[in-house]
């Protein structure tokens, strides 16, 4: 007798044959309609050109569950055959449907990826008809809907065909949840390695996922895993990265309203997990672990080895033409492990060995196992994989070697198409950002030559698996006998599984195993870090090289590959806004070379550059700069390459620019500029004197001299080359924008602010850091021109961007934020302007501490909120602590100082204290004068507002004649019809009318 799965595939290849006739009786009969009827029923599952795949195998059962279907379902009135073309539309749209092809043969880079005979034609992945899905199909034309997860990667981990003997477990997990307002959001699923654990979280998502927002499986063998799980699921949501506290406090927020299913597979209740898990929230959690002391934070089930009825039953659904008592033989050698059990029969199944023979060997492997003190609960499993291994050493020896490769990486999701990939050419599109220092050059040029010294083994299996065909005869031969499991998301190798074929492994297959794997994911850390079209490789790999480095640094192998893999995922971390773990991947590498010899200084310095980038991007300035003062005085400049001094002194320069420091920023980068003079590389010094020459001239425009900044940038975008980064070009355009800003070009400053947001949209959606920066750029521009609405919208736009990407503290982020506090005051919104301004201060109060330049910034705009909300005592104290700021940044005089100046006067001036008031316009009038010259327009708003103080201090004559002057520099700079000049004349018109003029309320300098 044919066990179903074996009835199944028979079917399936009728079906790949059109060979239909010998099931049309049954077929028609269960339907209710005639053999000519269903006869295009079944040729209708003949879907992607007959390959046989699970929607065909699935398809078998559900002709024969019709009935079954619609009892479930509920659904009266509807026969079998009324239901046959709801089934065959179900079938087709699963093989039509986008979503369940695998996208990753494409090449994302090509320019014809998105093209649609491409998409057609990537291989189809494993998909799944549950039995929900055939409910939903004969419920369409009722009023019941079912709303599926709006975010899900339940594919990476496919349940079983064969389940058995759980159901009471699943029924456990439901009814705890039932009750919504007194169920704890969190249940651990607990027992020993091999009893079902994952396989039960599985079974529970496929089974429930309909009932919930969005379903997400976690790899949590580790936190830094769980992170790059999350922050995906986070990007779906439209939440920040959760990489920091704040991150993690918005998605834990989020949990907290949402009905979703997080599945954290393999977690130990360490701090931060059990800290991540919350109390209450209206997401669920589900979680598989070894890690007893779970017990004591959430409710627990316990997974125990099956009971020899339901173990028997597990073995018959595979073995079918065995009895019952030849089963329950070999059950009693095997302890009723799931795990186990799959083993055993997947091996007896492929291999034709009869039962009581393989029992016999089971039994006796087992004592051998017992006399070596090895587990007894896994011995039988250790005696049924051990007898499958000797069987690949004589049958299949290039799917064993592939097999002790796998143990050796992460249990989840290894790409089977790393081994067919070639690397890109790196030629092509570097540009300011991708420059390589010496250091980088050093650490592949040492990870390429450890590579070259691996063992011939290693060598031979990648070279036999870049034939596909090899390759999946391989992963196919390991599947007949149950080892691993090829899904969607890769192929999936149980922990259990994987420590007993490493425990198996002579000395010289183990290093064979580890070498070739290092040769695999070192593919993966030469694709560019910065380059965001490999971010997404970098995030799936993470858990593979974070395995394998372990076993590295434990056996001492390849020690630079180490050190190249902890750099390569820092830099790549970073550059996506994963600030936290890029730094701890950066102290990683750091520590990795303090045990390297003979490496070179500038690869010492490359790495301590790095940990530089990465406590900056962290907002640890100080740190920061310790490290690289230290690194200054540990090696000298005569020693390095002048690239590697050059790059440090540019990483310093950035961390003293942030803190407001811009004469000591603008000396590290006179540094860096000189180091370059002393390179013999023409090409590399162009490339680097570019981005410190973008650098030195922003220090130009935060210094005053807008207009030299004007003219280093247009001159930077004219030569830069036609071969370099697009996102280097956008970068200085964005500069030019906010220089011509400085220099009261508005117009051009939008129009270069645009240019930027059309490179940053030419090959991507705009969701990253460079189109964040672009689209404040242009709401900066559009409020000079009297666009608030438009204004505030570049701005959320902007906000929007980084609360996807990073923290909702980190400074651009508070930046844009304070902007979107302007564009409210430009609308008359002062309520709302004020709270996101005071929300805007505490933020970089906390960040960037009480006396940065931007809290000044930040104090000036709601010294103006609330002198429009009458508040002047408040924004008198906003407007002198401001000053007070500015004064200790730029220095007595700077042009910086001139709002701060003018914020004061009107709290001083509404409160109608002019002579006060006259003392700060004064102040402002000089600068102005002295830094734009008698006619230009911000002299003309200081006049202004010196015309209306010496008006209402009496002096009426001299108050309208400054008020006059002020409407003559209007009128020839702005224009007659200009708000500035009509406000001014309407002001100028009530002083000679005697009246006191009010018209200040709320405008900003």
């Amino acid at each position: 007798m044919k066990s179903g799965r074996d009835s199944a595939m028979d079917f399936t290849k009728g079906l790949s044959s059109g060979n239909v006739e010998e099931y049309l009786e049954g077929v028609s009969e269960k339907l209710g309609c005639t053999n000519d009827e269903a006869r295009p029923f079944l040729l209708a599952l003949r879907i992607e050109y007959g390959i046989p795949d699970r929607v065909t195998l699935r398809a078998h059962q559900i002709v024969h569950t019709v009935e079954e279907a619609l009892e479930a379902a509920g659904i009266t009135g509807l026969s079998a055959a009324g239901a046959w073309d709801s089934v065959v539309k179900l079938v087709a749209s699963k093989s039509r449907d986008l979503d369940n092809r695998d996208f990753s043969s494409i090449d994302l880079a090509s320019p014809d990826a998105l093209d649609t005979d491409v998409l057609t034609s990537a291989k189809i992945a494993r998909r799944t008809i549950r039995r929900n899905d055939v409910v939903v199909a004969l419920s369409a034309n009722s009023e019941k809907v079912v709303q599926y997860p709006i975010a899900s990667n339940l594919w990476v981990r496919e349940p079983s065909a064969t389940f058995i003997g759980r159901e009471e477990l699943l029924r456990k997990v439901s009814e705890h949840w039932e009750n919504e307002s007194q169920a704890k959001p969190a249940i651990a699923v607990l027992g020993m390695s091999g009893v079902g654990k994952s396989e039960l979280l599985a079974q529970y998502a496929w089974k429930h996922a309909d009932s919930y927002k969005f379903a997400w499986w976690v790899r949590a063998d580790s936190w830094s895993s769980m992170v790059t799980d999350l922050a995906v699921l986070a990007e779906r949501l439209g939440l920040p990265a959760p990489d920091s506290e704040d991150g993690l406090g918005q998605l834990k927020r989020y949990f907290l309203t949402n009905r979703g299913l997080i599945l954290l597979d393999g977690a130990a209740a360490e701090s931060q997990i059990l800290k991540f898990i919350p109390k209450a929230a209206a997401t669920r959690f589900l979680i598989s672990s070894l890690d007893q002391s779970w017990m004591a934070h959430v409710p627990a089930i316990q997974v125990v080895p099956l009971i020899d009825e339901d173990a028997n039953a597990l073995l018959g659904s595979i073995l079918s033409s065995d009895s019952s008592e030849r089963l329950s033989t070999l059950n009693q050698a095997l302890k009723g492990l799931p795990l186990a059990l799959k083993q055993a029969a997947g091996y007896i199944s492929a291999s034709g060995i009869p039962v009581e023979t393989y029992s016999e060997m089971i039994h006796d492997r087992a004592s051998e196992l017992l006399r070596r003190s090895a587990p007894p609960e896994h011995v039988g499993l250790t005696a049924a994989i051990s007898i499958t291994l000797e069987h690949l050493v004589e049958d299949q020896p290039e799917a064993l070697k592939l097999l002790h490769m796998l143990s050796y990486l992460a249990s989840h999701g290894f790409p089977t198409d790393l081994f067919g990939f070639e690397l890109p050419s790196r030629e092509d599109g570097v540009g300011a950002g991708d420059q390589l220092s010496q250091g980088t050059v050093d650490i592949e040029r040492l990870a390429a030559m450890e590579l070259e010294r691996i063992s011939l083994p290693a060598v031979q299996l990648l070279n036999t698996f870049k034939d596909h065909l090899a390759l999946y005869d391989a992963v196919a031969d390991l599947q007949r006998f149950s080892l691993v499991e090829a899904q969607r998301g890769g192929i999936s190798f149980h922990a259990l599984t994987q420590a007993v074929v490493r425990q198996s492994m002579t000395e010289q297959e183990r290093r064979s195993a580890i070498e070739a794997a290092a040769l695999l994911l070192n593919k993966v850390a030469n694709l560019r870090p910065f380059d965001s079209r490999y971010w997404p490789h970098y995030r799936h790999m993470l858990p593979h090289f974070e395995s394998l480095i372990g076993y590295l640094e434990g056996y001492r192998f390849l020690p630079v590959n180490s050190l190249m893999f902890y750099s390569a995922i820092s830099m790549s971390l970073g550059s996506q806004g994963v600030k936290e773990t890029s730094l701890s991947y950066a102290e990683k590498a750091v520590a990795a070379i303090d045990h390297l010899d003979d490496v070179s200084a500038d690869t010492l310095v490359f790495v301590r550059t790095l940990l530089v980038e990465s406590l900056t991007g962290a907002d640890r300035w100080d740190d920061a700069l310790s490290v690289a003062d230290e690194t200054f005085e540990v090696y000298q400049d005569g020693q390095l390459d002048p690239f590697s001094v050059g790059t440090l002194h540019t990483k310093k320069a950035a961390v003293l620019h942030l803190q407001g420091k811009l004469e000591q920023a603008m000396e590290e980068f006179d540094k860096a500029h000189a180091c370059i003079d002393f390179s013999v590389d023409d090409e590399q010094a162009a490339s680097i004197s570019r981005a410190v020459r973008a650098n030195k001239a922003t220090l130009l425009r935060e210094m005053g001299d807008a207009k030299g900044a004007i003219g280093e940038f247009r001159e930077l975008i004219d030569e830069y080359p036609g071969k370099a980064s697009r996102n280097g070009l956008a970068t200085l355009y964005s500069n030019l924008s906010l220089s011509y800003l400085e220099a009261t070009d508005f117009e051009n400053a939008l129009r270069a602010s645009k240019k930027a947001l059309d490179i940053d949209y030419e090959n991507s959606d705009g969701n990253h850091a460079d189109a964040a920066r672009d689209w404040n750029n242009a709401g900066l521009a559009l409020l000079e021109l009297e666009k608030p609405k438009q204004a505030a919208d570049a701005f959320k736009a902007s906000l929007q961007i980084h609360e996807r990407l990073s923290s909702r503290q980190s400074t651009v982020y508070l930046i844009a934020r304070m902007n979107l506090g302007r564009a409210q005051m430009a609308q008359g919104d002062f309520v709302a302007a004020r709270r996101t301004l005071e929300e805007t201060l505490q933020g970089q109060e906390s960040v960037l501490g009480p006396d940065h330049r931007e809290v000044a910034a930040t104090l000036a705009n709601l010294s103006v909120v609330y002198s429009a909300l009458r508040l002047f005592g408040d924004a008198a104290s906003a407007a002198l602590r401001a000053i007070k700021i500015d004064v200790q940044v730029y220095g007595e005089g700077h042009p910086e100082l001139m709002p701060d100046y003018n914020n004061m006067a009107s709290a001083l001036m509404l409160s109608s204290n002019y002579r006060a008031a006259l003392k700060w316009l004064g102040k402002a009038h000089q600068i102005a004068m002295e830094a734009f010259g008698p006619d230009h327009v911000r002299v003309g708003m200081c006049l202004e507002k010196i015309g209306i103080c010496k008006f209402g201090n009496g002096e009426v004559s001299v108050g309208i004649a400054d008020m006059r002057r002020a409407i003559e520099i209007f009128e020839e700079k702005l224009g007659p019809g200009h708000p500035e000049t009509l406000s001014c004349r309407s002001i100028l018109a009530e002083m000679l009318q005697g009246k006191m003029p009010l018209g200040l309320v709320g405008r900003s300098s």
